[in-house]
């Protein structure tokens, strides 16, 4: 089983940002919504921690570059689910690791808009996905909003929660927890 903090990247004098790394233990298709949802699971201290990654197939939008500048991005929806126990130890480690106080209880459900920067979220075993996640109640607090990479490769069976920087921590945990948005 993969160490979920064997993935961190060590910045001089810095303690680095939190990525962690997961295997994927578990594909589900429900044939009649088209819903693909994956099981990931890793370990801290000889816990299991984990969640579950959901999407669908007709959720995503295809943009393509409008010049030789930009990229092709496929816009679409990204649902990150408790699994129990493993969901709760991941977000005590994610409190413990930013230093945040609260309960460690994962909320059910939170629904995130999600840019593909690379990879094709319709076809997830041709090639290794990259997405960003928003976490965005439409509020103009800034406080209240958070993004997180989520990486995926079904083939090679791992997938990894990166985080896209330190000013999210606080609002990130928040959502997780059930304190801001859909959970």
């Amino acid at each position: 089983m993969i160490e979920v903090l064997s993935n961190l990247e060590d910045f001089e004098g810095e303690e680095p940002w939190c990525d962690l790394i997961f295997e994927v233990v578990q594909t589900k298709k429900r044939l009649l919504s088209g819903e693909t949802t994956l099981v990931l699971i890793a370990t801290h201290d000889g816990k299991a921690v984990g969640v579950a990654v959901s999407t669908r197939k007709k959720d995503w939008d295809f943009h393509p570059p409008k010049d030789e500048d930009s990229i092709p991005l496929w816009w679409g929806k990204i649902a990150l689910h408790s699994i129990g126990n493993e969901s709760d130890a991941l977000l005590a480690l994610w409190r413990s690791y930013f230093q945040l106080p609260g309960v460690s209880t994962f909320v059910k459900r939170v629904d995130c808009l999600a840019v593909a920067i690379e990879g094709d979220p319709t076809n997830l075993h041709a090639a290794p996905l990259r997405t960003k996640l928003f976490f965005d109640d439409g509020s103009a607090d800034d406080t209240q909003y958070a993004e997180l990479f989520f990486n995926l490769d079904l083939v090679g069976g791992i997938a990894s929660l990166n985080e896209k920087d330190p000013e999210y921590r606080a609002p990130l945990v928040r959502w997780l927890g059930g304190g801001i948005g859909n959970g």
